[in-house]
């Protein structure tokens, strides 16, 4: 099972239904999500609470809240597969992801790097302009950004999860 912590913005937005934070999932199938205002859109960017890996979906519109599992499932898996994990590694941990529940967010210090990575997204989009934004290329750059905090980079950290070396 997958948990995505959301911001309660994000709960409005989607209307989302809560469930209560068991706490007993595995910290790789944790995520944190978050929605925000960047080139005139709402773009929402989601984060692995163990690795830090991160990816933006730009351009978010309400219809897109409908199957919002499945966004995120498609949106993950384009992502691990741009970063050359083995699709036997993919299907591995989607197949694990099977269920998805919400709840409130529970994290300061993912959140504080979901922060950091919105506001990196803000400098590397001033060099592509939203018509040529390239979503792949930009978290490309994102997971590959040192964070301090993991004394490491998000896409190591995540094929090092995944146990892809």
């Amino acid at each position: 099972m997958t948990t995505i912590a959301l911001t309660k913005k994000l709960f409005k937005l989607g209307a989302f239904v809560e469930e209560q934070d068991n706490g007993i999932e595995d910290e790789l199938y944790r995520w944190h999500a978050n929605v925000f205002r960047m080139a005139n859109k709402n773009n929402v960017i989601f984060m692995n609470n163990q690795t830090r890996y991160n990816f933006i979906l730009f351009g978010v519109k309400k219809v897109h809240f409908k199957d919002f599992n499945q966004l995120f499932v498609n949106s993950l898996i384009g992502n691990l597969q741009a970063d050359k994990i083995p699709d036997s590694k993919i299907t591995e941990y989607v197949s694990k992801a099977n269920k998805i529940k919400f709840t409130k967010t529970s994290n300061r210090s993912v959140l504080g790097s979901m922060t950091d990575m919105v506001k990196m997204t803000g400098i590397l989009i001033l060099h592509y302009p939203p018509q040529e934004m390239n979503s792949i290329v930009i978290n490309q750059k994102n997971n590959r950004s040192p964070l301090i905090k993991l004394n490491g980079y998000p896409e190591q950290l995540m094929k090092e999860a995944l146990g892809v070396q």
